[in-house]
């Protein structure tokens, strides 16, 4: 079962055995006394067990959306019989900045039955729900995953980090994480934030106002770029983890400030450029590029990867 911690908000597996366990410690910490609970309960703050779900009246469009996210995936696993394997929060609200009508990027590893990898005809690689305003869920397949992960797919290694976690099987993200190590390229990675920040910026940058969103696409790519090149290892993936990495205190106001205005407007609105942030990205994006081609390319062995695979689909040789 899954539990929101009043509190902190994380999501918690907890096994049915030792349900009430685990909430008779959270009303000793939370609560203390008979009458604090009886207050708690009619205030609506005490976690609602709904389903395999838990959360608080004050949270309730996200146990909503949770409930909605988790029951899609159940639907595609069984129309297509697969196992998912690890699904998460893909886009601005797993960045950490999120508008008023951002719609929810759901990304998902699966894996077929076994009787699938041993036919002459390859199985689906890729599943996905049509796109509305609301959701966006799509999924990858085990082995085009793990070719992806070997190439160093940045969005993939930001999957595998993600702060929303919709379900995961404990073991693979754990053992598969642990492979980073073997596979993880600097010098992929930075080309890919690169890229990202470099067509945005090209496309958007052109008036006196830039529309919101494409601002921090830019500004996260380039500090997932700098990251990569500074530290040679994988960025973390939520902006306010990245951001540590600027000491100018101008530069951290400007981006709070922008924040701010973020979450109270839509995708399309556009804000005046901001001058701190236009020199930062224009200077960000010349050292990274030098940084960049001093960077040497990755080399690896599939071997590990082969490995996890087969051991994923219980097959062994």
């Amino acid at each position: 079962m899954l539990v929101l911690h009043p509190k902190k908000g994380y999501i918690a597996k907890c096994p049915g055995r030792v349900r009430v366990k685990i909430l008779h410690v959270a009303l000793i910490i939370h609560i203390g006394s008979l009458p604090g609970l009886l207050l708690l309960l009619w205030g609506g703050r005490f976690p609602m067990i709904i389903g395999n779900v838990g959360y608080s009246h004050k949270n309730n469009k996200q146990g909503e959306m949770q409930d909605l996210i988790t029951g899609k995936l159940k639907e595609l696993a069984e129309k297509h019989s697969i196992k998912i394997l690890y699904a998460c929060e893909s886009g601005s609200r797993a960045w950490g900045f999120p508008s008023t009508d951002s719609d929810y990027d759901v990304r998902f590893i699966y894996r077929h039955r076994q009787e699938e990898y041993l036919s002459i005809s390859m199985p689906a690689d890729t599943i996905d729900l049509p796109v509305n305003e609301l959701l966006d869920i799509g999924g990858w397949e085990l082995r085009k995953s793990l070719q992806l992960f070997m190439k160093s797919n940045a969005p993939l290694y930001e999957w595998l980090q993600s702060p929303i976690v919709y379900y995961q099987d404990q073991d693979f993200s754990t053992s598969l994480l642990k492979l980073q190590e073997h596979y993880f390229s600097p010098r992929a990675a930075a080309h890919h934030y690169l890229s990202m920040a470099t067509n945005v910026w090209n496309a958007e940058s052109g008036g006196d106002t830039m529309r919101l969103k494409k601002y921090f696409y830019v500004l996260r790519s380039l500090l997932a770029a700098q990251w990569t090149v500074d530290n040679q290892n994988c960025p973390p993936m939520q902006l306010s983890l990245l951001r540590v990495q600027v000491l100018d205190q101008n530069w951290q106001n400007e981006i709070d400030r922008f924040l701010t205005i973020k979450k109270d407007v839509t995708e399309k609105d556009a804000i005046q450029r901001s001058m701190i942030l236009d020199n930062w990205i224009v200077r960000t994006l010349e050292y990274c590029r030098e940084k960049t081609m001093s960077t040497k390319p990755k080399q690896f062995n599939k071997a590990y990867l082969d490995n996890f695979f087969r051991k994923q689909l219980e097959y062994d040789i």
